[in-house]
């Protein structure tokens, strides 16, 4: 068996194969990537700036809230446009004011994809402002809206089959 000895060089090499063809001398950039895409020959390197201008940022929608009780409601959101980049995490900023200050747990969606959010725990009779995000290639924000919860929950469902109240929210 023939004896091969590998040089430091060798063991810790400075290059990278890329595109088809060669060594490549590698820069600090290259060894220390922001983001990856697959290229013809081999994985390429891209700084953010070097997508920026391919790659748009998401578009959310802020809906109307929904089945606003004493202390729950249901935000709602869409996912206009993934920008390219798909599923994106999508979510929500709610809170007493329009600084938010809370975060929903985000959900995986496509675009046309809506996103409900159900927040439970609320104040009686208090206005909240939310607004829905999308994550992406960059954070994309829709317009502040708002809900205000119940004093007491109303009536309406009295006498109807309990998985169906369940459904509607009751």
């Amino acid at each position: 068996m023939p004896t091969v000895a590998i040089t430091t060089t060798e063991a810790n090499p400075t290059y990278a194969a890329g595109g088809g063809g060669g060594r490549v001398t590698q820069t600090e950039t290259e060894g220390n990537p922001t983001w990856f895409g697959e290229g013809g020959g081999g994985w390429n390197a891209f700084k953010e700036t070097d997508l920026s201008p391919v790659l748009a940022a998401p578009e959310a929608t802020t809906d109307p809230a929904t089945a606003a009780r004493a202390t729950k409601a249901t935000l709602n959101g869409t996912l206009d446009s993934g920008g390219g980049i798909e599923p994106c995490d999508c979510g929500f900023e709610w809170g007493e004011t329009d600084a938010y200050g809370n975060t929903t747990p985000t959900k995986r969606s496509t675009t046309g994809q809506t996103f409900p959010y159900t927040l439970t725990g609320l104040d009686r009779e208090q206005t909240y402002h939310y607004r829905a995000f999308a994550t992406g290639f960059g954070t994309a924000y829709g317009d502040d809206e708002t809900f205000t919860t119940l004093l007491e929950d109303e009536e309406m469902g009295v006498g109807l089959n309990p998985a169906l109240m369940k459904l509607l929210g009751y």
